[in-house]
């Protein structure tokens, strides 16, 4: 529940590859739906280094899901409210509707879920 950038550590191997070799964070961990976690990774992701979601999703193979994509838009919306709560209670949003994460929440309500 709480994969994301910030945390993962890598290292270069001797042909000059980056390899994940730990996660040093287990603050918020507990067990949920697979496509749950995957989620909230690809959500804060995309927060923390936008443009990343698109290959961690290509990566990650099939979702155990029957209909992955609808499963991952839903909790993907419901990881965005949580991080643009947090974002906003710490002050790092305002009520600036030119926030990155605001006008993503905003473009998820015009367009629903197809």
């Amino acid at each position: 529940h709480d994969l994301h950038p910030g945390i993962v550590l890598v290292e270069r191997t001797v042909s000059g590859v980056l390899r994940m070799s730990g996660v040093n964070d287990f603050g918020l961990a507990r067990a949920a739906d697979a496509v749950f976690d995957l989620a909230k990774t690809l959500v804060i992701s995309e927060y923390e280094a936008p443009g990343s979601s698109h290959s961690i999703r290509a990566s990650y193979g099939p979702v155990a899901h029957p209909d992955p994509e609808i499963a991952l838009g839903l909790y993907s919306l419901l990881h965005r409210v949580g991080l643009w709560c947090w974002l906003r209670q710490r002050g790092i949003i305002s009520d600036d509707a030119n926030h990155p994460l605001t006008a993503d929440l905003l473009r998820s309500a015009e367009v629903g879920l197809e």
